[in-house]
């Protein structure tokens, strides 16, 4: 199966990796940096790069896209009129207005890349819900932690393109809680059913940090990104931490973001507190088991479920073999539910 590649940055290069791995074969890529382009060409032996969809002379079976959130809405379309299975990034886009559109009216088969369901102890704690094996849900806690602006864990980000556009309000669908709180919102959809913002209980900006001298910033790429300047009208907020109290069907919900962690430089921590038991995940320790404590403080692992990752759910729908009920699957539909909850938070 031959696959395109439209955004040839840091995402780009992982999507390539993966799918090579799945035995893709890479027909072409698109990026408007030349850079990027030569690079791709070089590295994975691209036979064709140009700037713009359209100008692909080739055949494929597939396309995958990894640009930043602003360009999300205009790439899909265009990617939709080669008529292929497309590989989506979330947000979908900065708007819900915008998402609903694609839902819409794009024609190609679709999944959007919510790749934080890649961890087995996931679905393991979907099953006990289900049963009702925790008994009567009290709360949930969820943090997804990164540390990259406050320890510079993947590099300098100051002068790294792939992460400056996160935080930054003319590419950022909504900084940490766009880019981690959408992954953590489709969790809780897919654990509870559905999720409703209720309010935000801190939140805090680059500008804030840099004001009271947390993080020093000075960069050559700043007149591109703004990324020290506050959002203006129409733009969202983009906050590098975020804790915000959600209700997922009747049961009170913490979710917490950030990329300024003191702890993890990459974590996700799911704590599900019930009357019989607390089920607790943090894939920085195992992400194939969950930890169940019951009330007499007793401690059990529990595995045996496997998670489909996401590049091979796409390699299945690609091939056409894809057995997922359309309630397990990262579809349009699904990425316009958390777009609402981010456009709640955001706007």
């Amino acid at each position: 199966m031959k696959l395109l590649m439209v955004g040839l940055g840091s995402m780009g290069k992982y999507h390539m990796k993966k799918f090579s791995a799945l035995g893709f074969e890479l027909a072409g890529g698109v990026d408007t940096d030349p850079a990027m382009r030569e690079e791709a060409k070089q590295t994975y032996g691209i036979p064709w790069a140009g700037e713009k969809i359209s100008d692909f002379p080739g055949i494929t079976d597939a396309v995958s896209l990894a640009v930043p959130d602003s360009m999300h809405r205009d790439c899909y379309i265009e990617a939709d009129l080669l008529g292929k299975p497309m590989f989506l990034e979330k947000p979908l886009t900065r708007h819900l207005c915008d998402a609903e559109f694609l839902k819409n009216n794009l024609k190609s088969p679709c999944m959007v890349n919510f790749s934080k369901r890649n961890v087995g102890a996931l679905f393991v704690l979907k099953n006990m819900l289900e049963e009702g094996s925790l008994g009567k849900i009290e709360k949930v806690e969820i943090e997804y932690c990164q540390n990259w602006l406050s320890h510079d864990s993947m590099g300098n980000w100051r002068e790294n393109d792939s992460l400056l556009w996160r935080i930054s309000p003319e590419f950022s669908a909504g900084g940490c809680f766009a880019d981690l709180g959408a992954h953590m919102i489709e969790t809780m959809i897919m654990l509870f059913g559905k999720i409703e913002f209720k309010k935000t209980l801190s939140m805090t900006t680059l500008p804030e940090l840099i004001r009271k001298g947390r993080i020093q910033y000075s960069s050559s790429k700043e007149a591109k990104y703004h990324a020290s300047l506050p959002s203006s009208p129409g733009q969202p907020i983009i906050p590098v931490d975020y804790l915000g109290l959600f209700d997922a069907d009747g049961i009170p919900c913490t979710i917490r973001c950030t990329f300024i962690s003191d702890i993890y430089n990459e974590a996700t921590i799911i704590k599900v507190f019930g009357s019989k038991a607390t089920a607790m995940i943090d894939t920085t320790k195992d992400r194939k088991n969950l930890f169940v404590t019951s009330t007499d403080g007793t401690v059990q692992a529990i595995g045996g479920v496997k998670a489909l990752p996401t590049y091979e759910m796409f390699k299945d729908l690609v091939s056409g073999q894809t057995q997922l009920l359309p309630k397990d699957f990262p579809s349009l539909e699904r990425a316009v539910e958390v777009q609402r909850i981010l456009e709640e938070v955001l706007y």
